[in-house]
């Protein structure tokens, strides 16, 4: 590119020697009041001020941009496509003030190279504050866009939120997600991903659960400490919180005591909006939010741990390593109940009477 300007450069500073050239043979003519070399050296004059003109207007329509505001977009280049139809493209989508210009700037570009130039196809991110050199640079050698996209799980999601998120991002509708990934709940490692856009589903779901094996495996691969840890992520918030409610939890398994978690029966209801559970008769039609009420405890589902005792069926969310790690090391108390606050704080209870109790001041 600094070539380039060079010879630009290079052509102005002739141009202007032109012009002081013919100045000095117009005052020498005028000497010799010869009439006839006096038009001509005027008119020569005229002709070299006219294109020192349309040089600087012409310089200007390629250096500068054609906005100050950055606005950057997609700008794509298909396979085959010529200079000519690039150019066109690019004043289409405003990101130069005429293809003419783009195409002028191009050919003296290669004419300095003394070489022909190709523009690589692909998918660009070009911004109007961008002049033609600027946007040429990047179409000659290949700056392309990434064609990664970049998507945050976040710990605690389950699978029809992974999906809502990858729907955001263009990856894969929601609901198609949902019903691939059901079976992989609780094994989709919640982090950051870069997915190539038009990846299948399945190779979505297949780069999450390697990232478990790698990240979460070496922990435990047990189906009831992800179920647990699962319930407790969806719960619980601190690392010592949750180590005091696994223990909790684990302690009323052993005594064959409900689980009673809310967020067990929030997947539920989840689940049976989406076709994915057997029996929809006892559902609201409406995913709620905590607090769960009366009637929800009462509906018919296996993830429902006031009516059935034991651990759900399956995880209802993709813990994280923290959570799983609390999970395998539970503090052990003398609390049988827990409940969160309006702030988020963990209210833990020895006896149910005090659990009432707590739930009257914290939750009113």
């Amino acid at each position: 590119m600094k070539h380039l300007k060079n010879y630009w450069s290079i052509f102005v500073k002739k141009l202007v020697d032109l012009k002081e050239r013919l100045v000095l043979v117009f005052f020498k003519m005028s000497f010799k009041r010869s009439k006839i070399f006096i038009i001509i050296s005027l008119f020569c004059i005229l002709i070299a001020t006219c294109m020192i003109g349309g040089f600087v207007y012409l310089q200007r329509q390629i250096n500068h941009p054609v906005s100050k505001q950055e606005n950057y977009q997609i700008f794509i280049i298909n396979q085959g496509e010529t200079v000519k139809e690039i150019a066109e493209n690019l004043a289409n989508q405003g990101l130069v003030r005429s293809g003419f210009f783009f195409r002028l700037y191009f050919k003296q570009l290669e004419k300095s190279f003394n070489k022909s130039l190709t523009i690589k196809a692909g998918t660009y991110k070009l911004s109007p504050h961008l002049n033609i050199p600027e946007i040429t640079e990047k179409l000659i050698y290949g700056l392309i866009e990434s064609q990664d996209i970049k998507v945050v799980i976040p710990e605690g999601y389950n699978v029809f939120e992974i999906g809502g998120k990858l729907e955001e991002n263009g990856l894969a509708k929601q609901k198609e997600f949902f019903e691939a990934a059901r079976s992989k709940e609780g094994y989709l490692f919640p982090d950051t991903y870069q997915f190539k856009k038009g990846s299948s589903i399945q190779a979505i779901i297949s780069k999450m659960s390697a990232n478990f094996d790698k990240k979460a495996a070496a922990l435990t691969q047990d189906k009831d400490v992800i179920t647990i840890a699962s319930l407790i992520e969806k719960e619980v918030v601190s690392y010592d919180d949750r180590r005091i409610v696994s223990g909790i939890l684990w302690k009323r398994i052993e005594k064959g005591m409900p689980l009673q978690i809310d967020s067990s029966i929030l997947y539920a209801k989840m689940l049976a909006l989406n076709n994915a559970e057997p029996n929809r008769k006892n559902y609201v039609e409406k995913q709620d939010h905590n607090p769960v009420s009366i009637d929800d405890t009462k509906i018919d589902s296996l993830y429902n741990t006031y009516k059935y005792k034991g651990l759900p069926p399956g995880p209802i969310c993709n813990p994280g390593t923290e959570v799983i790690r609390a999970t395998l090391n539970p503090i052990q108390t003398d609390y049988w109940y827990y409940l969160s606050s309006k702030d988020g704080k963990t209210i833990f209870s020895k006896t149910y009477e005090e659990h009432l109790k707590n739930k009257e001041k914290y939750l009113r």
